[in-house]
């Protein structure tokens, strides 16, 4: 099947147009004139109140633990989560399965809450800033879903 002139610059022309609209399309993207869906479901996460120490330090309060807050034992129980978040940003390369996995390994949201509250304890920022700063809209949709796979609270059942 051979194309006609016509047919060429038809071909040529859709090509073009294409090309050109993804190219405009991710300018646009970029410089955040153009909102998709999971720039809003990435904005929503950042924001949300299991990213903040908040969940964490009333829940430690609701259930008589809030002298512990700040005791060395429980705060080396997340310097380890905190230590892969923080050290998977990397200069060329970012390890996103790291922070997938710590959060993955989380039983609640209100440990996620404890992780971003040790977060800025130990690195002095703040866990949506940092994780916001290098993670695009597509990984925050997915720690979004990690996230809301939890349940909101637990129970320690020490007394069993």
């Amino acid at each position: 099947m051979e194309l006609n002139e016509k047919q060429g610059k038809f071909i040529l022309y859709a090509v073009a147009a294409f090309l050109a609209y993804k190219v405009v399309y991710s300018i646009l993207r970029a410089t955040g004139a153009v909102d998709d869906k999971n720039d809003v479901i990435a904005d929503q996460f950042i924001s949300s109140i299991y990213l903040t120490p908040d969940p964490y330090k009333n829940w430690m309060r609701e259930n008589g633990y809030e002298s512990y807050i700040n005791n060395l034992a429980v705060r080396s129980l997340f310097a380890g989560s905190v230590e892969r978040i923080w050290n998977a940003k990397g200069f060329f390369n970012d390890d996103e399965e790291a922070i997938f996995g710590v959060f993955r390994a989380l039983p609640s949201k209100i440990h996620v809450s404890a992780v971003s509250y040790y977060f800025t304890q130990i690195k002095g920022r703040s866990l949506p800033d940092f994780l916001n700063g290098f993670m695009d809209s597509d990984e925050l949709t997915f720690l979004n879903s990690i996230v809301n796979s939890k349940p909101s609270t637990f129970s320690l059942n020490i007394n069993q």
